[in-house]
């Protein structure tokens, strides 16, 4: 009898945690949570200061009235969630200084994103103070699966920003796409210069440091591919800031075996050693809210995709690598 009930333990954490893998990471409580000074940049990337200038920029064109109106319109956002949303905003704003193009795959982001594209002159101003241009949006059509955008989206996001458990709630899970052969071949082959001209946006000087060093630790990571193979435990993702760590492990499983990207990937999120962290708590178990292996339902838009005029959800089982807007020239 002792034995019938251990295996039934046994089965049902199984099961928990199988269907945890595969849910959409739930909305932390806020009060767990310290919201990150700076953006939450790593301290090694140098972008404190565009960082700084956007800060500025927005509390000079929108600062706590567009909160009222933001909150005012979408009364399901409450009031504590809203710094957190506008952090997220902020840093897909900030991804749009590194790079051409960046597509939006939050609805949530993107909410927030249209309140500020409603005052069209204020945005102007904005986007002229921060960035020295304007950042478009640009929604298509019909919602486009991106895998291979949210992959780069993803490996960018991890190597600038602290990931926490607001970050897996507005985006969706991370890491569930393998980089594409392409862009692991172009860094592979391709120099320092050729490279910035093709991945990465070049009229804002103040980013040139943290692009160098960007496309530098990608071309190591790449190196990484041919002789680390095996996940070490220490390098597991137990929790939302370990996702940086993690991004060598999508660059070499990208580039030495794409095709078993899944199984090596669940590995990385198994903590073999101790429980599942609850993920309501402030810091969430990545093995439950980080990655799942049903990305190839990714062709359909969920909560974390767009549709062509403004965010809206579909599917809730899993994160989407679908976009129909972003940002850039």
């Amino acid at each position: 009898m002792l034995f019938i009930c251990a295996g039934l333990i046994v089965v049902i954490v199984a099961i928990t945690r199988s269907r945890n893998r595969s849910s959409s990471p739930r909305k932390p409580r806020f009060g767990g949570l310290t919201l990150p000074a700076g953006l939450g940049l790593h301290d090694d990337i140098p972008l404190q200061t565009i960082a700084m200038q956007l800060d500025q920029a927005f509390d000079a064109q929108f600062g706590a009235p567009l909160q009222q109106r933001f909150l005012a319109r979408h009364p399901e956002v409450e009031a504590a969630e809203y710094p957190w949303l506008l952090l997220e905003l902020k840093r897909y704003l900030l991804l749009t200084a590194l790079l051409p193009n960046v597509p939006m795959f939050s609805v949530r982001v993107d909410d927030l994103w249209h309140e500020m594209l409603l005052h069209s002159r204020e945005y102007e101003r904005f986007c002229l103070a921060f960035a020295g241009r304007t950042i478009h949006h640009t929604p298509h059509a019909e919602p486009m699966p991106m895998p291979d955008q949210r992959a780069w989206f993803d490996w960018m996001y991890t190597q600038l920003f602290v990931v926490n458990a607001y970050s897996l709630y507005a985006w969706g899970h991370f890491f569930r796409e393998p980089l594409a052969r392409d862009l692991i071949e172009q860094f592979r082959t391709r120099g320092e210069d050729a490279l910035l001209s093709s991945f990465f946006y070049l009229e804002l000087a103040e980013a040139r440091e943290a692009q160098r060093l960007l496309l530098k630790r990608m071309k190591r990571h790449i190196r990484h591919a041919r002789s680390r193979t095996r996940i070490r435990n220490r390098d597991r993702v137990r929790q939302p800031s370990d996702l940086t760590n993690a991004s060598m492990y999508v660059v070499i499983f990208s580039a030495s075996d794409p095709e078993n990207y899944d199984q090596h990937m669940e590995q990385l999120f198994k903590d073999p050693t101790t429980d599942q962290h609850k993920q309501d708590s402030g810091t969430s178990s990545c093995s439950s809210s980080h990655h799942s292996n049903s990305k190839h339902s990714s062709s359909s838009c969920n909560s974390s995709s767009c549709n062509s005029s403004s965010c809206s959800s579909s599917s809730s089982g899993s994160s989407s690598s679908c976009s129909s807007c972003g940002g850039g020239d």
